[in-house]
């Protein structure tokens, strides 16, 4: 299982994009999706998304992954367990 870290600047755009959900009504599929990441990030992440490209000297892969309305941009380093998402974005969907 890899331990899912974020900083303190993306802390603050997940509470504001939820926030913006909320007053979308999407709150509900906000909510499904971020659970629905983490869990995927704690338990397959390099297997969810798509790579984008790797830091060989840190022996880090950067990957993007969506799950409607969220789309996630994550770093995994397989040495450490570890998985620090980077940014994440709602997403317009009609």
């Amino acid at each position: 299982m890899y331990h899912v870290d974020l900083s303190g600047e993306t802390h603050k755009r997940i509470k504001a994009l939820y926030l913006k959900a909320t007053r979308e009504n999407r709150a509900e599929a906000y909510i499904a999706a971020f659970k629905e990441i983490v869990r995927r990030l704690e338990h397959d992440p390099d297997e969810f998304g798509e790579p984008l490209y790797r830091l060989p000297v840190l022996n880090i892969l950067i990957r993007k992954a969506i799950i409607i309305p969220l789309a996630v941009e994550y770093s995994v380093s397989d040495n450490h367990h570890l998985v620090i998402i980077k940014g994440i974005k709602l997403m317009d969907v009609h």
